[in-house]
């Protein structure tokens, strides 16, 4: 199930997917879910939806991954309910060791729709979900453009996620240990020393998630970044 705190509405003129926070989340001022680490903002606020006369008013979550303060409006009957909290998609599996190629992505996340539709004693998938340390939208800001891990967040959609390690999603795969003492630890990699810099600086990694849609694999993965 996709057990998040959104859902997923297409357009049906043009097939357009917007990703909407459930009513009533708290989130930060840049959009992150808020409570991390225990830790309430003073100026946090809470996600929208108001519905009148087929007219509703909610909060979207960018494809960036962060939920945007100012609402957005749209009409009921031009758009199409796709995946909620009870929606079957499948869930992905990272496995570690060598960097994982563009083509790898698409070909697994095909095969698994190809696959899983074809098993008629489950529900058919509406899209595909993962939850991990790499999809946190906060490595966009510590890492280069160029670099793998930004590449493919901007080919996906991002959603918020609070991982169960709070403010340190991905110190154990990067560092081998969740509690790392920051002074000590090793600084022998980019991706290290912009970790160890961004929390060092007060700042907080607690993971994200990606969802993507069968009708649009190809077209994501072929995104020139």
């Amino acid at each position: 199930m996709l057990s998040g705190a959104f859902r997923v509405y297409r357009r049906s003129v043009d097939g357009k997917y917007m990703i909407l926070a459930e009513p009533g989340m708290r989130f930060t001022p840049d959009g992150y879910h808020d409570g991390v680490g225990e830790k309430l903002s003073f100026d946090a606020w809470s996600s929208d939806w108001r519905e009148k006369d087929g007219i509703v008013l909610a909060t979207e979550i960018g494809s960036e991954g962060r939920a945007h303060k100012k609402s957005v409006t749209f009409k009921l009957n031009e758009w199409e309910l796709i995946a909620n909290k009870d929606s079957a998609v499948l869930n992905i599996h990272i496995p570690r060791g060598s960097r994982i190629q563009m083509s790898d992505w698409q070909n697994s996340i095909k095969q698994a729709f190809e696959y899983f539709e074809k098993q008629s004693y489950l529900p058919k998938p509406v899209a595909c979900v993962c939850r991990s340390w790499i999809f946190d939208p906060r490595l966009q800001e510590i890492l280069p453009e160029k670099s793998g891990l930004v590449s493919l967040q901007k080919r996906l959609r991002l959603f918020p996620f609070v991982s169960p390690l709070g403010t340190r999603s991905g110190f154990y795969f990067v560092f081998g240990d969740d509690d790392i003492d920051l002074k000590v630890a090793a600084r022998d990699t980019s991706l290290r020393r912009a970790m160890l810099d961004y929390v060092k600086n007060g700042g907080v990694f607690t993971g994200g998630g990606m969802i993507i849609f069968k009708d649009e694999i190809e077209q994501r993965f072929s995104i020139d970044t």
